[in-house]
């Protein structure tokens, strides 16, 4: 790590979870592809780690799983019995060793063969959380639904383990303050053969830093331009490049060069069908997006005061605004999470014009060159529509005391050389 990654660390720490709810405890999914966005980082504070099928060597991104098996360091793993090794998944890196085996099910046949649970210890009433499992899909989507309940709310989520698409990894959340020094999660898997697989989880400690965005609304008559977003942003004036997956351009809507271009409007349901969508691109179900800055002159990457972002659909089918922010630091190839959002406007008794919604998050981020932006399975009508991402920021500069010590070394240069 660099000397200037070193002395941002605590900040840096303070962030890898930023944006996560952690007032009730909350439950969040997306697909993950790589050691970069396993968002597995060794300035975290673990309480648990584990995987569960190892052999207590796998390390990623600079985090040693250490323990493995049903029962370790601060947890208990009730209910599996199965064990398979070798699995071969589509995920890059060395974590890709670590969805590679897992336990499932019982192999008894019974009615609690799908059942399992997860106690985990040692934690702080008060402390803030995230327990995060770490998936592959096993077999083709809607084929591994489990309901999933946290102890501390009984708060439920009903998930599908091979959303991603098979050999895909995924990774599932709970964020939460913890309201004893346990807790508990119990599986309960939809058809008992095919169960929970027990890949790897951990829990980390939660900074009390978060990114919650600022959301407003305004509905009106088509063509509907409800604010101004920025033109002079870092997406439109320090852009280096944009990698994708997914579709955007659904519906002869006008794709990812929409996202940046400046504008937001909604033209409403009676503009005409191939052009009511040209001003939004389309997040589907399981996309992404990632724009890099242009770190050639600006080494140290970005600033970054705020993010915003604008969205909404000609009615009200495809308004719903849910997606995932995570950005990326100079000198790292890790994303690390920043925040989120789940909202889904109410347009009262009139369905056939436009909403838009503006969402300001807040930020204190320095050094960042990349900003990726997920949508996960939970989009409303399988896309929604997004009309501009801001990224509000300036260039990052020079710590003081790398600058003085750049100072006084050409200082003592120069006197060398008029000694001679």
């Amino acid at each position: 790590m660099s000397q200037r990654l070193f002395t941002r660390v605590p900040w840096f720490a303070a962030l890898l979870f930023a944006g996560l709810p952690a007032h009730a405890g909350d439950f969040f999914f997306r697909p993950f592809n790589s050691d970069a966005d396993s968002t597995i980082s060794s300035t975290l504070q673990y309480t648990a780690l584990a995987d569960l099928n190892g052999d207590g060597s796998r390390t990623i991104n600079g985090v040693q799983f250490l323990d493995s098996q049903l029962s370790g360091t601060n947890y208990t793993l009730v209910g599996p019995d199965g064990a398979f090794t070798a699995f071969a998944n589509t995920i890059t890196g060395s974590a890709s060793s670590l969805i590679s085996d897992f336990f499932f099910g019982s192999t008894v046949v019974g009615p609690d063969q799908g059942n399992a649970s997860l106690t985990l210890s040692g934690l702080t009433v008060g402390q803030k959380y995230v327990t995060t499992w770490y998936n592959a899909a096993f077999g083709g989507p809607n084929g591994r639904n489990i309901t999933i309940t946290a102890s501390d709310t009984n708060r439920s989520v009903f998930f599908d383990q091979n959303f991603s698409g098979a050999g895909n990894g995924n990774l599932l959340r709970y964020a939460f303050t913890a309201t004893a020094p346990t807790i508990t999660y119990t599986f309960d898997a939809d058809g008992n053969g095919d169960s929970f697989h027990h890949y790897a989880f951990s829990n980390a400690l939660q900074s009390a830093a978060f990114s919650t965005p600022v959301i407003t609304t305004q509905t009106g008559a088509a063509p509907l331009s409800p604010f101004t977003p920025s033109s002079t942003d870092l997406l439109q004036t320090k852009l280096s490049g944009v990698t994708s997956g997914g579709n955007f351009t659904q519906e002869t809507s006008g794709g990812i060069p929409i996202l940046n271009d400046g504008i937001f409007t909604l033209n409403g349901g009676g503009a005409p069908a191939d052009t009511r969508n040209l001003n939004l691109a389309t997040g589907a179900n399981n996309s992404f997006v990632v724009f890099t800055l242009d770190t050639s002159v600006n080494t140290l990457g970005y600033d970054i005061s705020s993010i915003e972002t604008y969205g909404g659909w000609h009615d009200n089918g495809r308004d719903r605004q849910s997606f995932q922010i995570s950005i990326s630091l100079a000198g790292s190839d890790a994303f690390i999470d920043f925040g989120s959002i789940n909202f889904d406007p109410t347009l009262g008794t009139t369905t056939s014009i436009p909403t838009g919604v503006r969402a300001v998050f807040p930020a204190t981020l320095s050094g960042v060159d990349a900003i990726r932006f997920d949508f996960p399975t939970n989009q409303e009508n399988t896309y929604a529509g997004y009309g501009e991402f801001d990224v509000i920021g300036t260039a990052t500069i020079p710590e003081p005391t790398a600058a003085l010590i750049g100072l006084f070394g050409g200082a003592a240069t120069l006197l060398r050389r008029r000694r001679r």
